[in-house]
């Protein structure tokens, strides 16, 4: 199991799926505290969650797609920058002609043209009563500068220069998953199976206050990557980091089943609302994920 100090530099985005409004605030509360998780998203049962994880995947598509294609044309734009350097300057235009040396001499008496001044009558003579205009002296002086007044400086120029919108936060899609399992808007164990049917890669633990049986076998079989009991609360944060490190948790109460339902066979059941309350059949691989599956520590 990884240790808070080796994933402290990754920020794990939790997402929270529970009908109690209270206890979905309870658990934000509890892993926001944690300086490595981060509550992304919640939802209050299981179709909500569907939708909305459907939603930020998409999100998260369309902003690798644009900052793919973003790239490509920086590249291309770099290139068509660097092929124009390369063009040869043009070359200057030609001198004029030469007079060729046997070329007609202009003869002497030709005609030349003169440039005649054209005569410019003289000023006429300025009125008697006419004074030459003279700056008044009631001319109101420049008002002086107060003498507290300083020339702008860069830094008041940038105070005063509008500053710009912080950016929106980039809604995150959720490495991990915490899912009930009943819930009256679409039980967690058909929204998980949803889920992973178009996103196989989602983490996804169901927290619950039942340890069922049949739902913990169908959570195995689906590819959940934990079961814990919600009474188990200081297990929570140390279970994200375990599956985040790549392994599989289990609560206590749900690794003692581990054992007696690797050895006894009974039909599974598919009912989340009715639960078994007899053992039920694990395969080899299934078996093996439990016996090999960590118990989060406190």
């Amino acid at each position: 199991m990884s240790t808070h100090r080796e994933t402290a530099d990754r920020i794990i985005n939790a997402m929270i799926v529970d009908d109690d409004s209270l206890i979905v605030e309870s658990l934000a509360t509890i892993l926001s505290a944690q300086p490595d998780i981060n509550v992304c998203a919640t939802a209050s049962g299981g179709t909500e969650a569907v939708q909305i994880y459907a939603k930020l995947a998409s999100e998260s598509v369309s902003r690798e797609t644009s900052s793919a294609r973003t790239t490509k044309e920086g590249a291309a734009n770099a290139t068509a920058v660097t092929a124009t350097d390369d063009v040869a300057p043009s070359a200057a235009p030609d001198a004029p002609a030469a007079v060729p040396d046997d070329a007609p001499a202009v003869p002497d008496n030709a005609p030349t043209a003169t440039l005649t001044s054209a005569t410019v009558a003289p000023d006429a003579p300025a009125p008697n009563d006419a004074a030459p205009v003279a700056a008044t002296d009631t001319a109101a002086p420049a008002t002086p500068a107060p003498d507290d007044a300083t020339p702008a400086s860069a830094a008041t120029l940038d105070a005063a220069a509008p500053t710009t919108a912080p950016d929106t936060p980039t809604p995150a899609v959720p490495d991990v998953l915490l899912m009930d399992i009943r819930m009256p808007d679409g039980d967690g164990l058909s929204a998980a199976e949803r889920i992973l049917a178009d996103y196989p890669q989602a983490r996804i633990i169901f927290l619950t206050t039942f340890a069922d049986d049949d739902y913990i076998v169908r959570a195995l079989r689906m590819g959940a990557r934990g079961y814990l009991i919600k009474q188990d609360v200081a297990t929570i944060a140390p279970a994200l980091r375990s599956v985040m490190a790549g392994q599989n948790v289990l609560g206590s109460e749900v690794m003692e089943r581990a054992f007696f339902l690797g050895n006894v066979s009974r039909e599974t059941s598919t009912t989340p609302s009715a639960p078994s309350t007899t053992s039920v059949t694990l395969s080899p691989a299934e078996a093996s994920a439990l016996s090999t599956s960590s118990s989060p520590a406190a």
